[in-house]
């Protein structure tokens, strides 16, 4: 069992550390390089999360500007960490809706090159953790924020071990086992 001694940095957590640019809508002028921008998705993982969190945000990533309009940093399940046009993150997420916050105290700079934008590129490429583990060999959403923040400076959230956050949860607890053999760590 010391796959719930795994650390998940619960995107619910992050939003304790932001304040809101804008929620749900049209993202105009609402929005700035570097803000986080997260929204509800379907599936295990989503349900198994929003249950455990109480929180119905499941996914987050950081948004860049871009000649063509906003993109977004992201892990996913689908690839690994890297950009995603707007319009298709928001075609994943439930109702196309999604809550933009700013973190706090974080000034962009004039130009695009967003200071957490850039930490985040320097996980392109690494694979998507479906195991939730501490690190930076493959990382989930909320991580990927976590240590991008992290790696500037700025502390976003907090730990929550899995065995704490699962809890008696047998069906959380089934679902974070289900491959625990091919990664005993």
């Amino acid at each position: 069992m010391t796959m719930f001694r795994n650390a998940l940095y619960s995107s619910c957590l992050l939003l304790l550390f932001s304040t809101p640019s804008a929620l749900a809508g049209p993202l105009a002028d609402h929005w700035q390089g570097g803000d986080l921008i997260f929204q509800e998705t379907e599936g295990p993982e989503a349900d198994m999360l929003k249950r455990l969190t109480g929180n119905r945000l499941t996914h987050v990533g950081i948004l860049r500007a871009s000649g063509g309009g906003p993109i977004v940093v992201e892990a996913t399940r689908a690839g690994d960490v890297y950009e995603t046009d707007l319009d298709v993150f928001l075609e994943r997420g439930v109702g196309k809706n999604y809550a933009i916050y700013r973190v706090k105290g974080l000034v962009p700079p004039d130009d695009w090159y967003h200071p957490l934008v850039l930490a985040a590129t320097d996980f392109f490429n690494t694979p998507y953790d479906v195991h939730y583990s501490e690190g930076a060999s493959a990382i989930y959403n909320s991580e990927l924020i976590y240590l991008s923040a992290k790696a500037i400076g700025v502390e976003l959230g907090h730990v929550r071990s899995l065995e704490d956050l699962v809890g008696d949860d047998e069906n959380a607890r089934s679902f974070f086992l289900e491959n625990w053999r091919a990664h005993p760590e």
